[in-house]
């Protein structure tokens, strides 16, 4: 990589405050530590994959995207490839977690009909865009709206989690509980921020300034949930070793 795709990296960047590099640091380190112990509890496993789908999205797109510059469909069409797969990836990681570490009656059933649902809505959508030439800016309102359900959903999820937690409290210390940690994280992601991805596009157009702080707000929020997605795999690892 030369000195001039450095600077247009670090200008791409600087448009989002630098919010990314921790966010890619952060996924390097899940990758990193999880490769490095080989006994996981089974509700994290697949948040290893969501770290890989995160540095596609957020560091190799990155590349692909200045090395493209001058093919802006092709950019179009591998920016919504790699969402999709980071958002099935997010999609499928949840789902187990939620499954596994959930006790309300029926859950996994919910779960399974909401994937069913997500994604079937999601292909439809997706086939349409690709075969009828959809404009970027109606594809990204389109996208943010899936993306706001399932956040949602994962949001409420969270919140029955916890209500859970206090319904069947133990005396274990919640502190070395690996899921603690993921769905105390996430609660920003899942609650506070899809109703951002509803407004986005109107920022976009008329406020691009406002557009790029709430992108920022999402990198960090983003963030939040990998921090607790590491911290989650190195509770693992200590009550591994005991």
């Amino acid at each position: 990589m030369n000195e001039s795709f450095i600077n247009k990296l670090i200008k791409d960047w600087e448009l989002y405050f630098f919010t990314e590099p921790p966010l890619i640091l952060l996924q390097f380190a899940i990758i990193i530590l999880y490769l490095r112990n080989k006994k996981h509890n089974k509700e994290i496993q697949l948040f290893f994959y969501y770290a890989i789908a995160g540095l596609l999205l957020f560091l190799f797109y990155e590349i692909l995207k200045i090395s493209l510059r001058d093919f802006r469909y092709k950019r179009h069409l591998i920016n919504e490839i790699f969402n999709a797969f980071f958002t099935f990836t997010e999609i499928f990681a949840f789902s187990f977690f939620y499954s596994r570490i959930l006790k309300t009656k029926y859950i996994s059933s919910i779960i399974a009909l909401f994937i069913i649902l997500y994604t079937t809505f999601f292909f439809a959508s997706f086939l349409n865009i690709f075969f009828n030439n959809i404009s970027k800016s109606s594809s990204n309102t389109i996208f943010n709206k899936f993306v706001f359900v399932e956040l949602s959903f994962w949001g409420l999820l969270g919140l029955l989690y916890f209500f859970e937690l206090f319904k069947f409290c133990t005396n274990e210390n919640l502190l070395l509980i690996p899921s603690f940690w993921i769905v105390s994280f996430s609660l920003i992601y899942t609650l506070v921020f899809p109703i951002i991805f509803l407004l986005l596009d109107n920022f976009r157009i008329e406020n691009n300034s406002v557009f790029n702080i709430l992108t920022s707000l999402h990198f960090i929020s983003l963030s939040l949930v990998y921090a607790g997605i590491l911290k989650a795999i190195i509770c693992n690892n200590s009550l591994n070793k005991q």
